[in-house]
């Protein structure tokens, strides 16, 4: 079995945007996921429109909390929930290309010694957003971190 992901995503009055950023994870070529989402207290749309998408698909679940402790620490709250080999973050008001999470796994299992990967992005600042975001390319770092 391949491995799985755990997209980890943090929303905060973001209802512009969420619910694009969850359509592009369930739109993932790579189906071995699944997304954790954490609504920091939106006072906006947001949080019936993650409530939505996770009625739809069990491989999303959501927590809402009372108090609103920014992204940083709402992220280090819930790492402990994490039972996954990979972590992908994915801000709410961010979308990916379907072929995301596919191409990050061809880097991790091609060069097992890397244990971080990115992609460049682009920066689009109109609403609606375009429904499709193209990378440059895919990273690999020239020697290791240690």
């Amino acid at each position: 079995m391949k491995p799985t992901i755990t997209v980890l995503t943090t929303c905060y009055n973001h209802e512009d945007f969420i619910g694009q950023a969850i359509e592009g994870v369930i739109a993932q070529t790579y189906p071995y996921w699944k997304m954790i989402i954490l609504d920091d207290r939106s006072t906006d749309g947001s949080r019936a429109i993650i409530q939505s998408f996770a009625e739809k698909d069990e491989r999303i679940s959501y927590y809402f909390d009372d108090k609103n402790v920014k992204k940083s620490a709402r992220l280090n709250t819930y790492l402990d929930k994490v039972d996954t080999e990979y972590v992908a973050f994915l801000d709410s008001d961010d979308y990916w290309r379907e072929d995301r999470l596919e191409k990050q796994m061809e880097v991790f299992q091609s060069h097992p010694e890397i244990d971080v990967c990115y992609s460049d992005g682009l920066v689009v600042d109109s609403r609606p957003a375009p429904k499709a975001v193209s990378y440059t390319h895919l990273t690999l770092p020239t020697t290791p971190y240690v």
